[in-house]
């Protein structure tokens, strides 16, 4: 691939812009390196009425962009021997002793047979735990109704969020059955939401402060964060969703009024995280390092190994396409699928409007930030854009 030129990067924040211009959304901040050559941008405001300009450093809430974060975690716990990989969840997540296992997922919920075995903290990981979003079906299978009627908000989007502690969440999530057997099959969002649990009770310490500790503070991100302080929201960006089919935008936090100004009682380390661009670049490019000084090759390379069985993958290509698989907290390219598209490699997406991707066989990284909510886990059309626009700057392209 060529350099960045100064017509690839104009070119790209054109692209941007336009979705500004549109009314898609009211800004964005972004980062694009292709091998020495590295630069931060934004276009647009915090919110639609106002006119506070983002930058690299305006706060985002990074949904799903937090489960790499807790992979990484993770693996540092590991490698301090507080947290193995192989030992049972129920360990430390005695709640759990009790669990059956659904005879299929759209069966009533007393229709049950033994649990085989515990899952592991790896399944946890790898999203293989036996518990997660049903991507399939009618939607209103019993087990999605309880867990709704229990408020656990772990099968849909997290908001507004479950006014549980830790031991109280995990006290209602283990009076529902498992989907399956731990092992058995691929389910997005739960395995991380109790793996963070797990990593806190391990530690003994909250998790905010765990993860301050372990990864924010070595790694100099110092705008991420489960809360948001008072002194910074003046760089916090609004969040909208888009209701009924006309599209229109609403506001689902504001930072006046936001959900991330307080502690919060059950700290989701599957969605909860605030960061920046600017932070979050600092971590990909500790993981694009190999683990620099944080963590060892050898745990970076598991967490971005591909960890998934043909098996375990029946409703996950909605997920991953047709070349994606799951590492640790991550898209990851799955075994022998070849050279990807611009869009492959490692990364994830954020339900709130954030999307990472590292592609090593380009030397390439990506990292697009808006707060307008995705309705899919497809692409929306800002990323496609944005993507498309990364490409061309970095193969030429007529730039």
């Amino acid at each position: 691939m060529a350099p960045i030129t100064a017509a690839g990067r104009e070119s790209l924040r054109s692209a941007m812009a336009t979705f500004v211009d549109d009314g898609e959304v009211p800004g964005c901040s972004y980062f694009v390196r292709r091998g020495p050559d590295a630069f931060f941008d934004a276009v647009g405001a915090l919110s639609f009425d106002g006119s506070t300009p983002v930058d690299e450093h305006s706060l985002y809430r990074i949904a799903s962009l937090t489960k790499p974060l807790t992979g990484a975690l993770t693996m540092a716990l590991v490698e301090d021997g507080i947290v193995d990989l192989e030992q049972s969840i129920v360990e430390l997540l005695p709640e759990l002793q009790e669990q059956e296992v659904l005879t299929e997922v759209s069966a009533p919920l007393d229709s049950t047979r033994p649990r085989l075995r515990d899952a592991r903290v790896v399944e946890l990981l790898t999203g293989t735990a036996g518990f997660g979003c049903i991507m399939s079906g009618s939607g209103d299978y019993p087990i999605q109704q309880r867990e709704a009627e229990l408020g656990l908000k772990t099968l849909g989007p997290p908001r507004p969020r479950p006014p549980f502690d830790d031991d109280a969440w995990i006290a209602a999530f283990s009076s529902l059955p498992l989907m399956e057997q731990p092992g058995a099959q691929f389910r997005y969002n739960t395995g991380m939401e109790l793996l963070g649990i797990l990593l806190s009770r391990a530690a003994g310490q909250a998790l905010p402060q765990l993860f301050e500790e372990r990864l924010f503070s070595p790694l100099a991100m110092s705008s991420t964060t489960f809360v948001v302080a008072p002194s910074d929201m003046d760089r916090f960006t609004t969040a909208y969703t888009t209701n009924g089919p006309d599209g229109v935008l609403s506001v689902i936090d504001d930072p006046e009024t936001s959900e991330w100004s307080t502690p919060q009682p059950h700290p989701n380390a599957a969605a909860s995280i605030v960061s920046t661009v600017a932070d979050y670049s600092r971590f990909v490019g500790m993981l694009e390092a190999g683990g620099a000084d944080l963590l060892s090759q050898a745990s970076v390379a598991a967490m971005l190994s591909d960890h998934l069985e043909a098996t375990q993958m029946a409703e996950t290509e909605i997920f991953f396409g047709e070349t994606g698989s799951w590492g640790y907290g991550l898209r990851v390219p799955r075994a022998g699928s070849g050279i990807e598209p611009v869009g492959g490699g490692y990364g994830w997406e954020g339900g709130t409007g954030t999307m990472w991707r590292s592609d090593p066989r380009r030397d390439l990284c990506m990292i697009l930030f808006t707060q307008r909510e995705m309705t899919s886990p497809a692409p929306p059309p800002i990323v496609r854009a944005f993507q498309a626009e990364v490409a061309a700057m970095c193969e030429g392209a007529g730039r």
